[in-house]
């Protein structure tokens, strides 16, 4: 049952980015080549009825590979703690490395999805809006912002239901992204927003090479971070 829920979602997920794909490519004016890394543009703007509607518009199709991605990722240290784990701690497995090597296989799924991602695109980038530098950087900043997420989601699965988890994470991005695509545009709001840093537009990449360097720091130490506490926290869960 689980491999065939898996299976559903992988299928959604790979709808979800050609569905995405379709709709950069009816809204050529609006997205950047290689948009889902890069996001869409980043100006001041007057906080009204009218841009909180062209950034919603242009919000959704970035995000909804996010919310699959949530799920194809999720219910890994659920399954450990309720599930097989047992059998691989009896095995005399430590919960340190089942619990790493459980963080790199969701790592390892997270690559595999961006370069589906990237390559699918590949064919519409010259309907786009070009974009002269950042490409490299947009898209290691997308894969530490994601990757930071699958991390928060390994972390609450530890106490949280998986599908609680994956509705909670996902309501944080898209709150993330509009409030710094809207009205808070600082450094500090951007890093405990840090969902927003997965997009070129907003970490620098496209036309800040110091802005961009202090947010890739950033999100490295959060990477760490959420690491560090996962181990921790998952050495004191009991295994099922």
């Amino acid at each position: 049952m689980l491999k065939k829920n898996k299976l559903v979602v992988l299928v959604t997920l790979i709808l979800s980015c050609i569905i995405q794909l379709f709709c950069f490519n009816q809204a050529q004016s609006t997205y950047y080549e290689n948009g889902f890394m890069i996001g869409i543009l980043n100006e001041p703007k007057p906080f009204n009825a009218i841009v909180i509607m062209f950034v919603l518009q242009g919000m959704l199709p970035l995000l909804l590979p996010v919310f699959f991605i949530l799920f194809f990722t999720s219910e890994s240290v659920e399954n450990l703690t309720h599930g097989y784990g047992k059998v691989l701690i009896v095995r005399n497995y430590s919960k340190t490395i089942l619990i790493l090597k459980n963080c790199l296989k969701n790592c390892i799924k997270l690559i595999c999805i961006i370069a589906f991602q990237l390559l699918i695109f590949l064919f519409i980038n010259k309907n786009m809006l070009p974009v002269e530098s950042g490409m490299l950087k947009s898209l290691l900043m997308y894969f530490l912002t994601l990757n930071a997420l699958i991390l928060i989601q390994s972390l609450l699965e530890i106490y949280i239901p998986a599908h609680i988890v994956n509705i909670v994470i996902f309501i944080y991005c898209f709150f993330s992204y509009f409030l710094v695509q809207t009205v808070l545009h600082t450094p500090v709001a951007k890093i405990i927003l840090f969902p927003c840093l997965m997009f070129g537009m907003q970490n620098g990449a496209t036309d800040s090479e110091n802005t961009y360097y202090f947010y890739f720091a950033a999100i490295i130490v959060i990477n760490l971070l959420i690491l560090s506490f996962i181990i921790r926290k998952f050495k004191k869960v009991d295994i099922f």
